[in-house]
């Protein structure tokens, strides 16, 4: 890919692939020295002909000393707890057990650099995260959303908690020759959960 990018012609075209290239790169990089599960981008429709608005969706995990997952929350919570208002840890019912969420606003590099200095310029996110212990082993899940869209907060905390709800540490029935029967939602209930 990289070399597909520099037989571009010079100009914006190859600059933005560049910069493409490079989130791109960082962002597998990232996930490598994490355990990262699974990763979903999307990519929403701007309004009125706008850019188009970005999230990143992320599930991992981290495994904890012996101690046990829950303990080793109790380590993590009060490092964040009480930043600022909208910040810290709150507890959350999930249908696995208790999560906590936190959230907070921060300056992080944007795919943009500046054309004077080339480097890459900063940009306020959203980051919000459901840290979710299992109670059966030493491990702690993370489902975390991160959006530049900061005045949207409110629709992404409710896809946040939305796909945290899905988390299960039961395994699938064995017996798949019985299917459940189909529930069809209700009107509204998938917009209700997902914004």
């Amino acid at each position: 890919m990289a070399e597909q990018i520099r037989s571009l012609p010079q100009g914006e075209e190859r600059d933005r692939a560049d910069s493409a290239l490079r989130v791109y790169a960082a962002t597998l990089l990232a996930m490598r020295s994490n355990q990262v599960m699974g990763c979903a981008l999307g990519l929403h429709p701007g309004q009125a002909g706008e850019t188009p608005a970005m999230s990143t969706l992320v599930v991992s995990k981290m495994s904890v000393p012996s101690g046990g997952a829950k303990a080793a929350l109790t380590g993590l919570i009060p490092a964040s707890a009480g930043a600022s208002p909208g910040e810290g840890a709150r507890p959350v019912e999930l249908p696995c057990g208790l999560g906590f969420v936190t959230e907070r606003e921060q300056r992080t590099a944007s795919p943009k650099q500046d054309p004077e200095t080339q480097a890459f310029q900063e940009m306020p996110v959203w980051q919000g995260t459901v840290a979710i212990p299992d109670s059966r082993s030493s491990t702690v899940y993370f489902v975390q959303l991160v959006t530049a869209e900061t005045e949207q907060t409110d629709a992404y905390r409710d896809v946040l908690l939305g796909v945290a709800r899905t988390v299960t540490f039961t395994a699938p029935e064995a017996d798949t020759a019985a299917s459940p029967p189909y529930l069809a939602p209700e009107d509204g209930d998938v917009r209700n959960i997902f914004g």
